[in-house]
């Protein structure tokens, strides 16, 4: 999963997730009980704290559970979650006016 921003003319400035502002359609679909191992590479130069709403996940080399994890600019995070809640859940910046200007989608967790 990656993050940059554009500058649009006819809109200004839009934060992505994967090369795409607004995303309607789920970023990932997996089952219950799956266990993901997702990179998190921000190919922008200002940090951004990616949250993920109704899971918690590890970050490699760090203690603990998370639901937010601060991405740096140019860094690479890796988190690995435990998808035990089915539903639709939202991926985005915490940054609001980034959630705001795009940066943000949906994650499904089907109960299969």
């Amino acid at each position: 999963m990656s993050f940059d921003a554009i500058n649009d003319p006819a809109e200004g400035i839009l934060w992505r997730i994967n090369g795409e502002a607004h995303r309607m359609e789920p970023l990932f679909t997996f089952g219950q009980g799956e266990t993901v191992r997702i990179t998190l590479a921000n190919l922008a130069g200002q940090e951004h704290p990616f949250h993920l709403h109704g899971q918690f996940f590890e970050v490699p080399g760090r203690p603990g559970l998370y639901d937010t994890v601060l991405v740096g600019g140019s860094e690479t995070v890796e988190i690995i979650a435990h998808l035990d809640n089915p539903g639709r859940w939202m991926a985005h910046c915490h940054i609001l006016e980034h959630a705001e200007l795009g940066m943000m989608s949906e994650i499904v967790v089907d109960p299969r």
